[in-house]
């Protein structure tokens, strides 16, 4: 293992022995991490990734979950594969991809910028779906996998980029990103509507500066230690 100023280079060694590591990123935190067949890996926050200190065997096979954006090191001879929270898998050859697999969101999406992929759904129905660039796969919270054309692929990887950006979102998922990079704990004390926003904000905005936005919108509330408790949306 060698730490660059770009993150950590993960260097193959001699021996046969298959070990693995796990980075967990903290509520506000973000990684990048290089793996050793020159893998890069950007993990956004609360994620949690598993793989193996040197690529073994017939392919090369990692595990996410929470969120990620990989640009995989092209070798026909040994495809690579992420299992996305136990639910799904990528596979690829090379090529460049968003994953979103956080527990707290209602599916799990994999955005493809460059390449090929294919999507498989790891259990309940044999399903699969073959991306091309600017498509996405959505699989829903009761096993269904759907492909959508034309995503907007500039703010499926934001994050990446230090931005939130929010394109139709409703309150409450824009909170739940809010909650990852700020470290709060969301109240509702009122029911919100589905009102949709539009906004490109800043990751390195402070918590009172985003919420100042939203209170521009009508929206109310209050801070009480690590709570944000919403009043009114």
């Amino acid at each position: 293992m060698m730490k660059t100023k770009e993150g950590l280079r993960y260097q193959a060694g001699t021996s046969d022995e298959e070990l693995y590591n796990t980075i967990q990123t903290p509520h506000g935190g973000e990684y990048h991490v290089v793996l050793s067949d020159g893998t890069q890996v950007w993990l956004n926050a609360s994620s949690s990734f598993r793989f193996p200190i040197r690529f073994t065997g017939k392919e090369r096979s990692v595990e996410l979950e929470g969120e990620g954006y990989f640009e995989v090191a092209k070798n026909t001879s040994q495809p690579f594969k992420v299992s996305v929270a136990g639910k799904g898998e990528v596979e690829v050859l090379g090529t460049h991809f968003n994953v979103n697999a956080y527990e707290d969101e209602d599916r799990i999406k994999t955005t493809l910028l460059e390449g090929s992929v294919k999507f498989s759904v790891l259990k309940g129905q044999e399903t699969s779906v073959t991306m091309m660039p600017g498509q996405q796969s959505q699989l829903s919270s009761d096993g269904k996998l759907q492909l959508v054309n034309d995503v907007n692929m500039e703010e499926a990887v934001a994050w990446k980029n230090g931005q939130f950006y929010f394109e139709s979102a409703d309150l409450k998922t824009i909170l739940r990103q809010f909650k990852r990079w700020y470290d709060v704990e969301v109240v509702y004390e009122a029911t919100v509507s589905n009102r949709k926003y539009f906004a490109i904000i800043s990751k390195k905005s402070t918590l009172l500066e985003v919420l100042k936005a939203l209170q521009a919108n009508d929206i109310k509330y209050r801070i009480e230690g690590k709570k944000l408790i919403v009043l009114a949306g």
